[in-house]
């Protein structure tokens, strides 16, 4: 991701399409963390490239969940008018949303998207320093330290060994324990 500031960027190489389409990224915000922004003015940024050889349609779609935290079932909030990316650059992106008074309140999806063409044999679609924040502009990409980036990550998935507190040959039945690093975000469920 040499042209990000945080030095990552999440790469597709398509290796022929016979259609055209649409591709996509994108993140989901839970509800704990978008019902805050309810009523107010949000901003999508992000970087973006590819190697198509000629400029691009890219859109920012910004929906919300119909249940907490379901991203099932969607409902659209806005899409951006079109957006050029220049094939061979690095193009910064932003668009600003305004949210109803319930809009964020059981999640956001945030989806960037490119509208490509038929026929495509080995091209690459970049994109990276993707941010949603409050208020109408785009600040330089927010980087936190990695021990945060961790410790979130870790409230959604975990590894580590099981204590076993008792054990019997019987019918496969173990009983045991475990620390989780952090508190996990919903009950998890164990893969032994």
């Amino acid at each position: 991701g040499a042209g990000t500031s945080s030095g990552y960027i999440q790469n597709v190489n398509v290796l022929s399409s016979t259609g055209a389409g649409n591709l996509y990224f994108g993140q989901k915000v839970e509800s704990a963390n978008s019902a805050s922004l309810n009523g107010k003015s949000v901003t999508i940024s992000f970087v973006i490239a590819h190697d198509y050889g000629s400029n691009l349609n890219v859109f920012i779609v910004l929906d919300k969940p119909t249940l907490k935290d379901n991203f099932g079932a969607l409902a659209n909030i806005g899409t951006s008018p079109a957006k050029v990316a220049t094939s061979g650059a690095y193009t910064k992106i932003s668009q600003t949303f305004t949210l109803s008074a319930s809009d964020a309140t059981y999640g956001l999806d945030v989806k960037v998207y490119f509208s490509v063409p038929a026929g495509m044999t080995s091209k690459n679609f970049y994109a990276g320093d993707i941010q949603l924040e409050e208020g109408s502009i785009a600040t330089p990409f927010e980087q936190r330290p990695i021990g945060l980036e961790l410790s979130l990550c870790q409230r959604y998935y975990s590894t580590g060994n099981l204590a076993f507190l008792n054990q019997t040959n019987a019918v496969a039945s173990v009983g045991g324990n475990t620390r989780y690093p952090m508190t996990m975000r919903s009950t998890p469920t164990i893969t032994l």
